[in-house]
């Protein structure tokens, strides 16, 4: 093994990225003292320049960012999030997204996003991780945001508890009869019919 390590040729070297090679080789260095950390091994060339974790990044401090950077962000992050791992999704994307919500600004960016992510999600995460941040934006909706939130009721009523359908879907679907929007009007009586299968099965 030592052997091995002392004479690497450069070919033991040609799939690895050329950005990462140089912090790979200290690594590997058998002086201790010539290794890199582990933040210093991660502020390589390599991962500054990777968009999605410069994106994660992003995520980590977003609340502290003003609305103008986080729609840039959210414009860029709606091309490249499906590239994520599911557990990146759940663990990384998903919980910033949520705690955003109450930015009624960034919502109409979010929330499809978040609605997405959910798709995946078994109902027990989901009622744990995701609904508590949907319950305030179900309880105050309106516009656009109402519309997407009928569209997607299919995927809460599906997933939530029937205390959830009776104290937060259910009132949601009575504002949309009330809304003057034929589009919401429409989507609210598709979407009754499920409603009331669940309500009956549980």
């Amino acid at each position: 093994y030592m052997n091995s390590l002392t004479y690497l040729s450069h070919e033991a070297f040609s799939i690895i990225p050329p950005d990462l090679v140089t912090d790979l080789r200290r690594m590997l260095s058998l002086d201790e003292t010539s290794r890199p950390s582990a933040s210093d091994f991660t502020g390589s060339p390599f991962f500054r320049n990777d968009t999605r974790l410069r994106a994660l990044r992003f995520l980590d401090h977003m609340l502290e960012r003003d609305n103008m950077q986080k729609s840039e962000f959210l414009k860029a992050l709606s091309e490249m999030w499906k590239d994520f791992d599911s557990r990146v999704l759940r663990y990384k994307v998903l919980p910033p997204l949520c705690a955003e919500l109450r930015n009624m600004v960034m919502q109409p960016m979010i929330l499809p996003m978040v609605l997405t992510i959910a798709e995946s999600q078994d109902k027990n995460d989901f009622e744990l991780s995701t609904l508590p941040s949907l319950v305030p934006v179900l309880s105050s909706a309106s516009g656009e945001t109402l519309l997407l939130l009928v569209k997607h009721a299919d995927l809460i009523i599906n997933k939530a508890t029937q205390e959830h359908l009776i104290t937060n879907v259910l009132p949601l679907l009575v504002r949309a009869y009330d809304d003057t929007d034929p589009r919401i009007q429409e989507e609210v009586l598709r979407r009754t019919v499920s409603l009331a299968k669940q309500l009956d099965a549980k």
